[in-house]
């Protein structure tokens, strides 16, 4: 008995294996880089607005710290 489920549970392993997009995967993996990429250049912006604007911090919260805060929770989504 436990043999036909083990059997049966790796036919439906092979199979999901068969059935995977790879194209799908591949569409998700280069996005996730394209992401990466554009949260580091947020990221740069923000230390060079920082060295910038460090005296007038209304205008740094509003143009640089929000959008850092919004990558930096977009890329901790992506990651899970």
């Amino acid at each position: 008995m436990s043999d036909n489920k083990s059997n049966n549970r790796n036919k439906n392993i092979i199979e999901k294996i068969r059935n995977y997009d790879f194209k799908k995967a591949k569409e998700k993996t280069v996005t996730f880089l394209k992401l990466k990429k554009t949260i580091f250049i947020l990221f740069f912006v923000y230390l060079i607005s920082l060295l910038l604007m460090a005296g007038f911090w209304p205008v740094f919260y509003i143009f640089c710290f929000i959008p850092s805060l919004i990558a930096l929770f977009t890329y901790k989504k992506w990651q899970k």
